[in-house]
């Protein structure tokens, strides 16, 4: 799903492109996003007080285990396991695409084992702490992501896999491994953080569709203790303001008439002041630095300051208003992530230790419990935080 032309060649990039396309990167997302506003505030905070967890400490050993120094990059493990799914055929790919498609347990327990190398491979992977995909940095308008769309097909496969291949166990390991995947491939700015984003969602939906196959491992409940979000989040707008400073020196050693022919091609209509253009990307590398360090710190007054300060700019270059599109966007994704992933989290907790554990996993909107409802054949958690004006909430099914 991921197409390289997000980015142009040699002047800047189209970051509407990107955040059009989140939206079919995010199609798996739980529940839908909601406007823009300060109420979040308190959820990027939650983000950033959860305790630190380090998978290659708390998954069990994998099925493929790596000697000891053998390999110390994990992107060279996922290598492997792209290499195998490339070789996979094209009706198999299509089935592990989906791990809500119905399959005949023949054809299960045959692609099961087709796809067994891959995701032992992506378990290895836990075991590596470093994920260098050899990017050279800063990032430029020409540098290619081309891992991101394996990753996300990879992802899909190791949640069909922990649906339909671990009757007898292993589906929080695999769970485990694609949450993994998603945090190694968020270093790619908003684009990469998206990614993880909807990677993150992927798997929470199957975990939430079938609670009781996770029963019992208390280390996976530990681990989902964890949110990403505000990390993943504060670095990829650092490496927005990269971008950006990158973008406006490359325009700033371009002709006129290259500029112009740049504007011309990516439908950039309008006059440009270059003295204007200067100093609003000074601005929008300056807010952008600040927003970086608000969502590092996790300070909820800070961060509405900063929204107050977003929404009053009125940039009026073609190019910079570009570059500062789509935030909010972003934080509605990012926002109702953590408000998901607590909610999983806190369900994860209620089967395995009943009700009086939504106590220890709060609401992160709120810190308060999330409410409870027994429901036939299930039951529901509900937030205070609001989703087109209604509270969020997702039902559990219990066989």
């Amino acid at each position: 799903m991921i197409r390289r032309a997000w980015w142009w060649v040699g002047g800047g990039a189209i970051l509407l492109a990107l955040l059009g396309l989140a939206t079919y990167l995010l199609r798996d997302t739980v529940v839908e996003t909601p406007p823009l506003s300060a109420q979040p505030a308190s959820v990027i905070q939650r983000s950033r007080t959860q305790p630190e967890v380090h998978f290659a400490e708390s998954v069990p050993q994998a099925a493929m285990s790596l000697e000891a120094g053998a390999i110390t990059n994990a992107a060279d493990v996922y290598r492997q396991a792209f290499a195998l799914f490339d070789a996979l055929s094209a009706a198999d790919k299509e089935t592990v695409a989906n791990w809500q498609s119905n399959v005949t347990a023949a054809v299960a327990a045959e692609l099961c084992e087709k796809i067994r190398p891959i995701g032992d491979l992506m378990q290895a992977a836990t075991q590596v702490t470093n994920c260098d995909w050899g990017l050279v940095k800063p990032l430029r308008p020409n540098t290619p992501f081309v891992h991101l769309a394996k990753a996300r097909a990879l992802a899909r496969l190791g949640v069909w896999r922990a649906q339909y291949c671990q009757a007898g166990g292993g589906a929080a390991e695999d769970i485990a491994a694609v949450l993994r995947l998603g945090q190694q491939v968020d270093d790619c700015m908003l684009i990469g953080s998206l990614v993880d984003v909807a990677i993150e969602n992927l798997a929470l939906s199957c975990v939430a569709s079938n609670l009781s196959a996770y029963v019992g491992n208390d280390w996976f409940l530990d681990l989902l203790g964890e949110s990403f979000a505000g990390e993943s989040a504060s670095r990829a707008i650092q490496m927005e303001a990269d971008f950006a400073e990158q973008v406006a020196r490359d325009i700033a050693a371009k002709s006129p008439e290259q500029i112009t022919e740049y504007l011309t091609a990516h439908e950039l209509t309008g006059p440009v002041d270059w003295t204007v253009f200067q100093a609003e990307m000074k601005t929008l590398v300056a807010i952008q630095r600040e927003l970086a360090g608000v969502l590092a710190t996790g300070d909820a007054e800070q961060f509405e300051d900063w929204l107050r300060r977003y929404n009053s700019l009125n940039f009026t270059t073609p190019l910079t208003r570009e570059l500062m599109a789509g935030y909010d966007k972003y934080f509605q994704k990012i926002q109702t992530a953590v408000v998901n992933h607590a909610m999983v989290t806190a369900a994860l907790a209620v089967v395995t230790h009943g009700v009086v554990a939504l106590q220890r996993y709060p609401d992160p909107s709120t810190e308060q419990p999330f409410t409870y409802q027994k429901i036939h054949g299930g039951f529901e958690l509900q937030s205070a935080y609001n989703v087109n004006d209604k509270p969020l909430k997702i039902f559990f099914p219990i066989p």
